[in-house]
């Protein structure tokens, strides 16, 4: 490796590699009108880092990286029960989704010096993982380029300009239904109508780099952008869903704030919450096979003939002891998830 890609790799590890995160936030969705149950699993990471200010209140580097292999450990094990049924969504900054070769050598370098240095992320962790047992992953993050152009890593405008039209021009052609179409046109329009000043600015400077033309940026534009940004991960995360609608199990695994801002879209589509954690504390990772483990999601075409009987059984009863049986408890009953048992 050149001397000089080695410093950028280096600099790209402390930029990115610094922020270990882990799943601290999980709930679980189901499509109630598909003719085959369909279950999102949502985990929502925390991002922390290793340098002075970002680092997490109890826990070191270390001890993140070890929770990370552990945690992906277990929820691509649960998925590996049904491989062929299962999807994970993952907003992974390892894998690089664009198509400039140069970035892409960047991104690879960094990830050989990260594994030297033990360094990871629960979603890397998870895409390697998923590799190995041949589960389906789709990456859904596409800011490497505008990472490496704001953090002036050799990087002109133009290259990310290129990224960022192709997944605008791509959003524009997705077609679903009529609910998730206009919420992708409307947060579309939305944010070309916000940034059109910033984005004429890289526009009319495409072989620039920031350094040179960050005096016509302004910082709050430049946040407003960056917050904008987290919508169209936010879009690929339901239009994934929407797209494999195959698949009955979906694990997103993204940061905690896109995990709770798809709430209300895929709401609006008929997927309903089964089960959340109920007290989500930042301090303190999932433990996986204790939570999931809580978790039972109905395999009704298994159930139905058991229920129907059950019912049948309590009729009589309620019949012959009228007093005794009149209310019926079904919450009571514990139906086996089709995925197995988790231990």
């Amino acid at each position: 490796m050149k001397i000089k890609n080695l410093l950028i790799a280096s600099i790209l590890t402390l930029n990115f590699a610094s922020l270990n995160a882990y799943i601290f936030n999980l709930e679980v969705l189901e499509n109630g009108l598909s003719n085959n149950k369909q279950y999102v699993i949502k985990a929502g990471d925390a991002h922390f880092g290793c340098q002075e200010g970002y680092e997490h209140p109890t826990l070191t580097c270390k001890e993140i990286t070890k929770i990370n292999k552990t945690q992906a450990l277990s929820i691509v094990n649960i998925a590996a029960t049904s491989p062929n049924d299962s999807l994970f969504i993952l907003e992974d900054m390892y894998e690089y989704t664009g198509k400039n070769q140069k970035i892409e050598q960047m991104f690879n370098e960094y990830r050989v010096l990260n594994k030297k240095n033990n360094f990871s992320t629960c979603m890397d962790d998870i895409n390697n993982l998923c590799k190995e047992q041949n589960i389906d992953v789709a990456n859904i993050e596409f800011r490497h380029s505008k990472s490496l152009f704001f953090a002036n890593l050799e990087t002109t405008a133009d290259k990310f300009l290129e990224d960022f039209n192709c997944l605008v021009s791509t959003i524009e052609k997705y077609n679903d239904n009529e609910i998730a179409n206009n919420y992708y046109s409307t947060t579309i329009n939305r944010l070309l109508e916000q940034n059109k000043k910033l984005l004429n600015v890289l526009e009319t400077n495409k072989a620039s780099y920031f350094n040179q033309i960050k005096d016509q940026i302004s910082e709050l534009d430049l946040d407003n952008f960056n917050e904008d940004l987290c919508d169209l991960i936010d879009i690929q995360i339901v239009h994934t869903v929407l797209k494999h609608k195959d698949k009955k199990y979906i694990f997103i695994c993204a940061g905690d704030t896109h995990i709770q801002r798809i709430n209300k879209i895929l709401e609006q589509i008929n997927f309903k919450t089964i089960y959340a954690v109920k007290e989500s504390n930042l301090d303190y990772p999932i433990d996986f096979k204790i939570t999931l483990s809580k978790l039972v999601v109905a395999n009704h075409e298994v159930e139905s003939p058991y229920i129907f009987v059950f019912m049948l059984l309590i009729f009589f009863l309620s019949i012959k002891f009228p007093t005794r049986f009149r209310i019926l408890h079904f919450h009571n009953l514990q139906l086996n998830s089709k995925m197995g048992d988790i231990k």
